[in-house]
């Protein structure tokens, strides 16, 4: 008889839930949040590096957290299309710089249209994935679990796209 971490378990079946139904929100919050931490350390770094003042530098890194913030939230979605579609162009081109470059503008104008669904599908498919990964382990039913995952991967993908 195998041993099952019960708690961890429906931990991840509440985590998978979430992602079904709130993951590109999520990710949107913790970029700006990444992002904001990242500009505002910059930021300290080299104000301080300049002018060797902690209250100068203080300041100019609150306003960093708050420019960070706001740009994390605005260009999530450019910055994820142009991700896809340099992981993409470099798959398909294989080191042709010329080529790499032309797929790459036009991957990321079609990823960028097409972020609206493609975000929300890759993170209800993921929760629902881990969903199903925990409930059946937990001991439900194979086919029982997967009516759940396919509701719960619907209600997830309509929830994000309606967010939008």
């Amino acid at each position: 008889m195998e041993l099952v971490d019960t708690p961890a378990y429906v931990m991840l079946t509440l985590f998978a839930i979430v992602l079904s139904f709130w993951g590109k929100q999520l990710a949107r919050f913790i970029s700006s949040i990444t992002f904001a931490a990242f500009l505002s350390y910059v930021t300290w770094i080299h104000t301080y590096s300049l002018w060797r003042s902690t209250a100068l530098s203080l300041v100019f890194a609150l306003i960093a957290i708050i420019v960070g913030l706001a740009t994390g939230f605005l260009v999530f979605k450019l910055a994820v299309s142009m991700i896809f579609a340099y992981i993409l162009a470099g798959f398909i081109t294989h080191g042709n710089s010329s080529l790499f470059i032309v797929l790459f503008i036009v991957l990321s104008v079609v990823m960028y249209v097409l972020s609206k669904y493609l975000l929300p599908a890759l993170f209800a498919s993921t929760g629902s994935i881990m969903l199903f990964k925990a409930l059946t382990t937990l001991g439900l039913d194979v086919l029982l679990t997967v009516v759940i995952c396919v509701v719960v991967f619907t209600a997830g993908f309509y929830n994000q796209i309606r967010k939008t």
